[in-house]
Parts: structure tokens; sequence; C-alpha cells
């Protein structure tokens, strides 16, 4: 029985490490992201839809493991990267830009 409860609050204690590191990487891409712009939001959306389907899967406790679904979770997963690749490319081109129009021009 011993080792059962070990087992258990180890178990317990990663999940709680996980849940720690997802948040706080969630939370420093929030700080990079505005919301008043239509790239940002796209990803913002398609970070939390992701989000969510860990929250409810993984990190609830009273979740059964075995009803986990890898097709949602690998869909959200790379829509989330897709819209990271949007992201990206569009800042890229907004600083080639910026330094192709020289130093007096400022990034928008």
């Amino acid at each position: 029985m011993f080792v059962l409860i070990s087992q258990k609050q180890d178990l317990s204690d990663k999940a709680f490490a996980l849940h720690e590191k997802i948040f706080l990487y969630r939370s420093k891409i929030k700080l990079l992201l505005s919301n008043s712009k239509e790239e940002h939001k796209a990803f913002h959306q398609a970070q939390e839809e992701l989000m969510n389907t860990l929250e409810i899967h993984l990190l609830n406790s009273r979740a059964d493991v075995n009803q986990f679904n890898n097709v949602e979770f690998n869909s959200k997963l790379e829509a989330m990267i897709e819209k990271g690749r949007e992201l990206l490319h569009h800042e890229w081109q907004k600083v080639k830009k910026a330094q192709s129009d020289g130093p007096s021009e400022s990034i928008k």
C-alpha cells in the first residue's frame, strides 16, 4: 500500500511541476503578444486551445489517461505551430522592411 501511495504522490508532484512549467511559458508568451494585432490573436487562440486540451486531459487529476485524444492534441499542437510560424514570418518581414528602409524608419 505504501508503494502505491508513494507512486501516486510522485506522479502528482510531476504533474504539478509540469503544470507550473506550462503556466510559466504560457505567461511569458502572453506578455510578448498584443491583443490588438490579428497575427498575435490567431497564435494566442491556437495556444489557448492546445493548453485547454492539455489541462483537461493531462493536468486534471480526475481525468482518465486512457481517454486522452492524441488526434485532437496533435491537431491543436500543429495548429499552434503553424500560427507561430505565420507570426514569426510576419514579424521577420517587418524587420527586413525596416532594414531596407534604413535607420530612419520605425518598425510598426
